[in-house]
């Protein structure tokens, strides 16, 4: 069972099986063979809005995408970002997961309303963000 802080990831391994095994689908072009498939640099990628969840946490202030979620109708099945994949509590275990899939790269995006919560020119910056944004990439390296 994917739980909701892994499910970030399952398309990494959707991704991965389908590479592995890119020669036997039907239909594979025949330049597909296993050195090609060894020579992909495989990475995962992440927006902050949609994967962090912790909205009220950490000295996060609202963000636009907050606001429009709120709106009805907005979401086809009502989901929000509140939680998302949960990687703000779970960032350990996804990079650990990342790691065991042997992923090298990982395009990580920044939450500004997290960074500079006051959003204005001058703006102090969060340092529980800066914290955790600095965990995250050394735990990366």
């Amino acid at each position: 069972m994917v739980t909701c802080g892994h499910t970030a990831l399952l398309a990494v391994l959707l991704l991965v099986a389908a590479q592995s095994a890119c020669c036997a689908l039907p239909g594979a072009p025949s330049s597909c063979t296993a050195a090609v498939r060894r020579s992909i640099d495989w990475g995962a990628g992440s927006n902050s809005f949609g994967v962090e969840g912790a909205t009220q946490v950490g000295g996060r202030a609202p963000s636009v995408w907050d606001a429009y979620q709120r709106k009805p109708g907005s979401i086809a099945d009502g989901a929000t970002g509140n939680v998302a994949t949960d990687f703000y509590q779970r960032w350990r275990q996804d990079i650990s997961l990342m790691k065991q899939l042997g992923l090298r790269h990982f395009r990580l995006s920044l939450s500004w309303p997290r960074l500079l919560p006051g959003a204005r020119k001058g703006s102090a910056v969060n340092p529980d963000a800066v914290r955790f944004y600095g965990a995250v990439l050394n735990e990366l390296t």
